[in-house]
């Protein structure tokens, strides 16, 4: 029977990359760095608003 070895450092890789991909989204609050994914703000609380993905054009 062939075994199968899980290595957790292989998803960490990952995890970290991925964090080193992301920017800062400042807080439109208190203006606060947190991370692209967050909810909510980790200083106030605040609803993160999602990001534009397209400018919308003047009418």
């Amino acid at each position: 029977m062939e075994r199968c070895y899980h290595n957790p450092r292989n998803t960490d890789d990952v995890e970290l990359r991925d964090r080193r991909k992301s920017l800062p989204v400042e807080c439109p609050n208190c203006g606060a760095a947190n991370p692209d994914t967050a909810l909510y703000c980790r200083n106030c609380g605040q609803l993160m608003e999602p990001p534009e993905l397209f400018e919308q054009p003047d009418a």
